[in-house]
């Protein structure tokens, strides 16, 4: 088990217990309104207006392979840092931004760069109720046989009787790349 947090925000999906971990997340919102993407149906559900900043959302069911689900008020949304380091040719002024990371204007957060990665700086996505922040310090490591969505995980922790599957973030950041760049599959 490659774990690389501690700490784990947990959340459902469908039925299981999901973890992420905490230094990757950036905050918890409630559902707001989305702004739907109408030329891009396999990508995002939709963007969001996060303090001026538009944050692309989205909807970690169908990214994960999951069937759907149709929005509702009482699901949250979490905010993620995309942390992508540059290649030896870039510089900040190469992504589209002013000195300090501010996007320039009139720019959208959700850009694809040179290499064909998302290069906006937050990505949330949908999940059906968040729970804690837990230390899994205490857990111990679970088999992933058996369990869904496996290629997504870094990971299976148990604790407190039950299991947490935590989600590799690199591993679907990648896909919200993939997604953005050549609509595959459905979201």
């Amino acid at each position: 088990m490659t774990v690389s947090s501690r700490f784990l925000l947990t959340f459902t999906l469908s039925d299981w217990v999901f973890g992420m971990p905490l230094d990757r997340v950036q905050e918890v919102q409630r559902m707001v309104e989305l702004v739907p993407l109408p030329q891009i149906p396999e990508g995002p559900k939709g963007v969001m207006n996060l303090r001026g900043e538009t944050v692309p959302v989205w909807e970690l069911r169908g990214l994960l392979g999951y069937q759907s689900a149709s929005i509702d008020p009482d699901q949250n949304i979490i905010i993620m840092k995309w942390q992508r380091s540059m290649s030896k040719t870039e510089t900040p002024s190469d992504e589209g931004t002013h000195p300090g990371g501010a996007p320039n204007p009139g720019e959208s957060s959700l850009r694809v760069d040179r290499a064909g990665q998302t290069a906006g700086r937050r990505q949330g996505f949908i999940v059906d109720h968040v729970h804690e922040v837990v230390d899994i310090s205490q857990g111990q490591p679970a088999p992933l046989e058996g369990v869904p969505v496996a290629t997504y995980l870094s990971g299976v922790v148990r604790l407190g009787g039950g299991l947490i599957l935590v989600l590799d973030v690199d591993r679907i950041l990648a896909r919200t790349n993939d997604r953005a760049r050549f609509g595959a599959g459905p979201c």
